[in-house]
C-alpha cells in the first residue's frame, strides 16, 4: 500500500465528506431537504428553492460554524451548559433527529477516515464529546455539523466560511430532488 501525500489526504476526506451530504441530503428527511421539496412542489424554480434550503441552515440545523467554534475555540467543554452554548438540552454539532443511537451512516466513512488519519482530530472530537455527555449527562453522537467542522478545520477552510463544504454535497441532491418533485406535479393554488 502506497502511503497518500498530506493533499491527497485532504483530496480524499473533502470527496468522502461531499459523499456523506449527498447522501444525507436524499435519505435522510431534515430540515433543509424539506424546505427545498416545498417550495418545489409550490411551483418555485431551483435557485429560490437552493435559498429557501439555506435559510434553514444554523443554529438548530446545519450549524456547522457553532460546531466549528465549539470544538477549536474552547478549551473546557464543561463550561458550555453554562454558559448557555445549549438549547432546550441540544448542543450544536452533535445529535440527529433519525440517528438517536449512533452516528449517521452517512457519515461513517468520514469519521473512519478522521479516525485513521488525522488522530489529533478525532481525538479532540471525542474528548468534547465525552464532555458534553458529562454535562448533559446522555450519551451523544457527532452529526453532519461537527463532521463538517472537523474537515474544515483540517481543510484550513475560513472560520465562517464553513458552510462552503455543507452545500457542496447537498447542492448535487437538491438538485435531483427538485426534478423529482417537479415530476410529482407542481401544487397550484
Amino acid at each position: 500500500m502506497v502511503a497518500m501525500s498530506a493533499s491527497e489526504m485532504q483530496t480524499q476526506l473533502a470527496a468522502l465528506l461531499v459523499q456523506a451530504h449527498h447522501r444525507a441530503a436524499v435519505e435522510n428527511p431534515n430540515l433543509s431537504s424539506n424546505a427545498l421539496i416545498q417550495a418545489a412542489q409550490a411551483g418555485q424554480p431551483f435557485a429560490q428553492c437552493v435559498q429557501a434550503a439555506i435559510a434553514t441552515l444554523g443554529e438548530l440545523h446545519g450549524p456547522v460554524v457553532q460546531a466549528r467554534a465549539l470544538i477549536y475555540k474552547s478549551t473546557d467543554w464543561r463550561e458550555f451548559g453554562k454558559g448557555g452554548m445549549f438549547w432546550n438540552r441540544r448542543c450544536p454539532g452533535w445529535g440527529h433527529g433519525l440517528y438517536r443511537d449512533q452516528v449517521d451512516p452517512a457519515f461513517h466513512a468520514v469519521a473512519a477516515f478522521i479516525g485513521d488519519h488525522y488522530p489529533e482530530h478525532h481525538e479532540r472530537l471525542e474528548a468534547v464529546t465525552g464532555a458534553l455527555e458529562s454535562a448533559l449527562g446522555r450519551k451523544l453522537y457527532p452529526n453532519a455539523a461537527a463532521f463538517t467542522a472537523v474537515v474544515a478545520e483540517i481543510l484550513s477552510v475560513p472560520r465562517g466560511t464553513e458552510v462552503a463544504l455543507f452545500l457542496q454535497g447537498r447542492l448535487a441532491a437538491w438538485s435531483d430532488l427538485w426534478a423529482a418533485a417537479h415530476r410529482e406535479g407542481v401544487w397550484r393554488a
